[in-house]
């Protein structure tokens, strides 16, 4: 930071520091500190860094007015609260999204099958798979979540699957895949537009593509897959 920048951060600072607010003194022995909007007729309207309050002058034992320009300064001050109350509700939600998030699973026979959300709207079965590349969708929930008929894609790659077949596939990107409390964005994945059959696929493969935005592990014994932010 230059040295006039810095000069004026600690002036603004120092401004904020001396603000004074307006404040009301309730007869209930309450008192309240904003910036007085209205002082006519039998009401007064306060300000306050989260809107305004009326009160009757009924209600009031005195009222101390602070000096000329400390108006701008309060209204700084309240900015300055807003936001460092926002920076630290967002420091909270990185908090939470690093911590590891054990997730339910189901087993059929060797396969794992993990509830997820596609885009916060399409609900996928899709088998946990960390010898595919990338999530894998068949056509049925990819129309869902396309709201398109996919089978009119061009294909721009081929798959070999875990049978040995080979397949035609449109890569995309999924905005938004959830599994429980685990969420990641903007996903390469692919659409297996070719009829690959077989029920124990379900609706497709999560492939490493999501899973390599985790530190995960698997608890065969208690059937949960553990998702740790990288």
């Amino acid at each position: 930071m230059r040295k006039s920048q810095f000069i004026f951060a600690i002036c603004i600072l120092g401004f904020i520091a001396t603000a004074r607010a307006d404040t009301i003194y309730l007869k209930n022995g309450r008192n309240i500190e904003g910036i007085i909007k209205n002082d006519s007729g039998d009401e007064v309207e306060l300000e306050i860094s989260i809107g305004s309050v009326k009160f009757n002058k009924s209600q009031i034992s005195k009222i101390e007015k602070s000096a000329a320009g400390d108006d701008a300064a309060m209204r700084l001050k309240w900015d300055k609260e807003k936001a460092d109350a926002e920076a630290r509700r967002e420091q909270i939600k990185e908090e939470e999204a690093k911590k590891p998030k054990k997730v339910e699973f189901e087993k059929k026979k060797q396969s794992i099958i993990v509830d997820c959300t596609l885009d916060n709207r399409v609900q996928a079965k899709l088998v946990l798979d960390t010898g595919a590349s990338t999530v894998m969708l068949r056509k049925g929930v990819a129309d869902r979540l396309m709201r398109v008929n996919t089978g009119l894609f061009i294909p721009d790659m081929q798959l070999r699957l875990a049978d040995g077949r080979v397949v035609n596939g449109k890569s995309v990107i999924i905005r938004r895949i959830k599994v429980q409390d685990a969420e990641a964005t903007n996903v390469s994945g692919c659409i297996l537009l070719d009829d690959v059959g077989g029920a124990d696929m379900y609706d497709g493969l999560l492939g490493m593509s999501f899973l390599n935005r985790f530190k995960f592990t698997v608890d065969q014994k208690e059937n949960k897959l553990i998702l740790e932010k990288q």
